[in-house]
């Protein structure tokens, strides 16, 4: 398996940090993107490990990581990221198709 970072993720990604390094400080957003980093190589090993999604889009998998849902999506042996939202967050009310157009 092979991991891909979408755009869109990579943008969510980088608002995170931009909050928690207000909020919490540059070390502690370094923990924490280095434990997100590590959930994704564990999607690499183990990329069924997530829960299907099927009610915000088809295909899509989500796994928690310290108040955050990773959404992905397996796709021709690869864990493709497409998307990092806060789990407090209306998850029901996303609109996925433009995080998996193309795929």
């Amino acid at each position: 398996m092979k991991l891909h970072v979408r755009r869109a993720a990579v943008s969510d990604m980088a608002a995170i940090r931009a909050h928690d390094v207000a909020t919490w400080g540059h070390d502690r957003t370094l923990a924490f993107l280095d434990g997100l980093f590590e959930k994704f190589q564990r999607l690499l090993e183990m990329p069924r490990m997530g829960r299907p999604r099927e009610a915000v889009a088809a295909g899509p998998r989500s796994l928690r990581y310290s108040g955050y849902q990773i959404f992905y999506v397996i796709k021709g042996g690869r864990v493709v990221i497409v998307a990092t939202y806060h789990e407090r967050r209306n998850l029901a009310a996303l609109n996925m198709a433009d995080r998996l157009a193309g795929l």
